[in-house]
């Protein structure tokens, strides 16, 4: 990654003095690494993978099924916040790489749980907020 630009700043916003500058085909290469780590570790890889999917069709059939389609759009909603904590498994299996271990499902599922200050517990009220104008609180089975 590139290196933090050091000196003063001209911009007026805060820590504009430790902006890490990314060149434009780092994102390439960061897709090239996962790539590799991927093939390397499909099996846990794809676990990961179909646990999301699996959730996500349930979560629309259910809704579908109580006839609550309309929440999709704020569930999706909902999902941005918590998106980047639920990459920590894939985090997970990429660090065992690193260190030359075998990575595994557990331990990429397990992965939220060591730090959780850091990762999942600010994303929640995101998540609880977006639902709170969808009529969520007013949902109830028939």
């Amino acid at each position: 990654m590139s290196p933090i630009r050091e000196g003063p700043s001209t911009s007026s916003l805060p820590y504009a003095d430790r902006v890490r500058l990314v060149a434009s085909d780092q994102p390439f290469r960061w897709l090239a690494l996962g790539w590799q780590d991927f093939s390397a570790a499909p099996v846990a890889s794809v676990c990961y993978g179909l646990l999301f999917v699996i959730v996500g069709i349930a979560l629309t059939v259910g809704l579908w099924r109580v006839q609550a389609t309309y929440l999709l759009l704020s569930l999706a909603g909902g999902f941005m916040p918590l998106g980047p904590a639920l990459t920590l498994g894939f985090q997970a299996i990429s660090r065992d790489l690193e260190r030359h271990e075998r990575p595994s499902f557990a331990r990429a599922l397990l992965a939220g749980g060591k730090t959780p200050g850091r990762s999942s517990v600010p994303d929640w009220p995101s998540c609880v907020f977006s639902f709170s104008g969808s009529g969520l609180p007013n949902f109830s089975l028939p």
